[in-house]
């Protein structure tokens, strides 16, 4: 008598980077970048603290996942993917206009054309991101 085949395989290296891919992002553009806004958002004492070390983190997980998907990948080929090339490079300049628009706005005090590009080029990202996620969550 033979014995039935396996319902379950262990999931490989591959499948389990795809997975922490997965969960970066998700954890960053569902979680951190959201509680990032809403801190700066805040108007609180700490706002501007807790709104750059949120996005600090938020990005350097990210980037990281960005790398994630890069490496495991065997080709560019899935808009997915040029995509996520494209958030990552706009994560890179988003950092460079929030840093400029705080240099900015605390020599001013007053919004300059830098910070409409960083609050933008940030809400532009966010959309962008959130439907890149819906498309990568489908590929599995």
């Amino acid at each position: 008598m033979s014995s039935p085949s396996p319902i379950y395989s262990s999931p490989t290296v591959r499948d389990t980077l795809w997975h922490a891919h997965g969960l970066l992002m998700c954890s960053v553009f569902l979680v951190l970048y959201p509680a990032g806004i809403l801190a700066i958002r805040s108007g609180g004492p700490l706002s501007v603290r807790h709104h750059y070390l949120l996005q600090l983190s938020g990005s350097a997980l990210a980037l990281t996942g960005i790398l994630v998907g890069y490496v495991t990948s065997t080709g560019i080929v899935l808009w997915h993917q040029y995509v996520g090339l494209f958030l990552g490079l706009a994560i890179v300049l988003q950092g460079v206009a929030g840093w400029r628009h705080h240099v900015n706005f605390v020599r001013v005090r007053r919004r300059t054309w830098v910070s409409h590009v960083h609050l933008w080029l940030g809400r532009g990202a966010m959309g962008l991101a959130w439907a890149n996620l819906a498309v990568g969550l489908r590929l599995r």
